[in-house]
C-alpha cells in the first residue's frame, strides 16, 4: 500500500487530481521503465519492495495525527455527521518494524481507541495496488 500507483493507472490520474505527489517525486522511480510491464512483473516487484527508514519515520509520524479526539463520521451508516456519537479519542497508534513473511513485507499497525463504531473494525486487510 505504500508504493505509489503505476503512472498511467486509473487510481494515478485520482491521486495527481486531488493534490498526490507528482511524478519527480523520488518515489516514483520504482515505476522507472516499467510502462510495458505484466500485471504479475508489477506485482513481483511489489512484493519485493522495501520500505526505508525515511518512509518508515514518515508513515509513523502521520500517524500521530490521528492520535486525540476526531469526528469518524466517515466510518460508520446511519448517523448524522454534527451526531456526538461520532467523535471518538484515539489513545495511541503504534506502527511496528517492518517484517517479511512469504516474500512480502508486512507492517503491524496498532490502534488503541477509546471505543470504536459499528462497521470501522477491521481486522486484518492486504491490499496490492
Amino acid at each position: 500500500m505504500l508504493v505509489p500507483p503505476k503512472p498511467g493507472s486509473g487510481i494515478h490520474r485520482v491521486w495527481t487530481q486531488n493534490g498526490g505527489e507528482s511524478d519527480s517525486n523520488p518515489v516514483y522511480s520504482f515505476w522507472k521503465n516499467q510502462d510495458s510491464a505484466t500485471v504479475e512483473e508489477d506485482l513481483a516487484r511489489k512484493r519485493a519492495w522495501r520500505i526505508g527508514p525515511e518512509q518508515m519515520q514518515a508513515l509513523r509520524d502521520f500517524s500521530t495525527r490521528f492520535e486525540g479526539t476526531h469526528n469518524f463520521h466517515n466510518f460508520t451508516v446511519g448517523r448524522d455527521q454534527k451526531d456526538r456519537s461520532n467523535m471518538r479519542y484515539m489513545k495511541k497508534i503504534e506502527v511496528a518494524d517492518p517484517v517479511v513473511y512469504g516474500g512480502t513485507e508486512w507492517i503491524s499497525v496498532l490502534f488503541h481507541g477509546q471505543s470504536f463504531m459499528l462497521h470501522q473494525i477491521v481486522r486484518y486487510c492486504c491490499w496490492f495496488i
